[in-house]
């Protein structure tokens, strides 16, 4: 039996950031918790909570000058206001492709247009969304939800962060036909849960059986298990290993395996080390969840996701997130760059020798743009040589 990841599975920037914060609040040892789960993995909200990061579900649990930790998904304006009018400490681990979409909301709002979010309309993102964008704001979870949006002359449309981006061109898409007007989109889907869904679903055509990790409570780890049982047959959905038996593997040569983003590596790694008892498997897990797919010299489309003290952050679509020092993204002053660099930004870097330990990706947008102007280059060059067939290359 052989065993297949998925290239892009696990935490995603947005969660392993939250999750990072609240654990080095644990180990601050002061008084504090989250404001309902910090992500969606019921092990892990678990664990934290044995380590003095209890989840509690609403303000009033929390004592003055304690420490409350806005969960990855986001809250509204009013829970601001709230937290601070009790006088308490406030750790925001909202996820930045969230926030950039709270964001969105809000400027749509504020342009006149009627904002319309397709997503689940119980999900705590979409929720804290529709607080940002305003009273006026609907969301639509699919197509028969349409006849909901009242008429309006211009309509501002977002995406939750998890959707299935298919599902929402469809709904898109018929929505614009039962309601004509003046439309600005946000594509606000992330990255890299576009990218964990593609390569979910080229796997699911490769495979005998398909098994998603992660929390049921998860919403990016339902769509990719919807996703993946429509290509494979035998696709399960499980929390942790425990919920595995030899049966659900009977006849198969090749499994499949891919985990949500906010599911932990050491539970993808129990699961598999319950599939397949193999001392080799462990580094070649290793090598799947970090180095496998990026290498020095490639080229990657990025986004910018937040901006340092004296580097760049970027989401890639890949698990871990690049990192670009002010000193390989141009020559200009770090003041200057900390000016124009906006989050959302797109940029292409070429990925730079480090060590696979690194908690990002080393990149460098100058080198990038050194190669595309060594290639432009190498074209002219070409061009000429067949214009004059006698011109030699110079040794």
């Amino acid at each position: 039996m052989k065993i297949r990841i998925a290239e892009y599975c696990g935490f995603c920037y947005g969660v392993k950031r939250a999750v990072d914060m609240a654990y080095k609040l644990a180990e601050a040892n002061e008084a504090s918790g989250t404001l309902g789960p910090l992500i969606h993995n019921p092990q892990l909200i678990e664990d934290l909570n044995t380590k003095g990061v209890p989840c509690r579900e609403s303000l009033d649990e929390f004592q003055a000058g304690e420490t409350v930790v806005f969960r990855s998904h986001g809250v509204g304006p009013d829970v601001y206001e709230a937290a601070h009018a009790k006088n308490l400490t406030i750790l925001d681990a909202t996820c930045p492709n969230v926030k950039a979409a709270q964001k969105k909301g809000q400027a749509l709002a504020e342009a006149g247009y009627l904002p319309v979010i397709i997503g689940e309309k119980n999900h705590p993102e979409v929720k804290s969304i529709v607080q940002w964008a305003g009273k006026h704001a609907i969301v639509i979870e699919c197509i028969k939800d349409i006849g909901n949006v009242p008429l309006a002359d211009k309509y501002g449309v977002l995406i939750q962060t998890t959707f299935e981006l298919a599902k929402f061109e469809e709904i898109l898409a018929a929505l614009q036909k039962e309601r004509s007007g003046e439309y600005k989109i946000e594509k606000t889907i992330c990255l890299a849960t576009s990218q964990r869904q593609k390569a979910a679903l080229k796997l699911a055509d490769e495979v005998d059986a398909f098994v998603v990790i992660g929390g049921r409570n998860s919403a990016n780890t339902r769509h990719l298990y919807e996703l993946v049982a429509e290509h494979c047959k035998r696709a399960y959905h499980i929390e942790t290993a425990s919920e595995l038996n030899e049966e659900m593997f009977k006849n198969c040569q090749n499994i499949g395996i891919t985990a949500g983003a906010s599911t932990p590596d050491r539970i993808i790694k129990e699961a598999i080390r319950v599939m397949e008892n193999m001392e080799s498997f462990e580094s070649m897990l290793e090598q799947s969840l970090e180095d496998a797919h990026v290498y020095p010299g490639k080229i990657v489309k990025a986004t910018v996701i937040q901006i340092g003290k004296d580097e760049v952050y970027v989401d890639f679509g890949y698990m871990k997130e690049g990192a670009i020092a002010f000193s390989q993204w141009s020559n200009e002053a770090p003041e200057i760059l900390a000016q124009t660099i906006k989050i959302g930004d797109e940029v292409e870097a070429k990925v730079i020798p480090g060590t696979s330990k690194d908690d990002f990706i080393r990149l460098s947008k100058i080198k990038a743009e050194q190669d595309a102007a060594w290639n432009y280059v190498a074209d002219l060059a070409e061009g000429e040589k067949r214009r004059h067939p006698l011109i030699r290359k110079p040794p």
